[in-house]
């Protein structure tokens, strides 16, 4: 925490803009942390807040396909499926979670 008067700059005092930056970068690095622990009902958790982020006006395009994508994942996954498309390594799993299903 920083002082009373200075140092870090508190989330409320912040332009909209960049209150949502920081928010929106925030709840990316939970997500994360959860996928790399393994923590199934967290990255869940996390994951939800983050679609709910990015959907909130004005919707960051971009980062809804990202995480669609990463989601959705190919098309059609190679037969014999083991998790890993044909796609260059799109693995249907994290954290002990079907992506598809999330």
């Amino acid at each position: 925490r920083g002082a009373p008067g200075g140092g870090a700059p508190r989330l409320a005092s912040m332009p909209s803009d960049r209150q949502r930056l920081v928010t929106t970068a925030h709840i990316e690095h939970r997500v994360a942390a959860a996928a790399a622990l393994g923590d199934g009902q967290e990255y869940a958790r996390w994951l939800r807040l983050y679609a709910q982020c990015l959907a909130q006006p004005p919707a960051d395009q971009a980062r809804v396909e990202e995480l669609c994508s990463e989601l959705l994942g190919p098309l059609a996954l190679a037969p014999a499926d083991s998790g890993v498309g044909g796609d260059g390594g799109w693995d249907a799993q994290v954290a002990g979670l079907s992506k598809r299903e999330l």
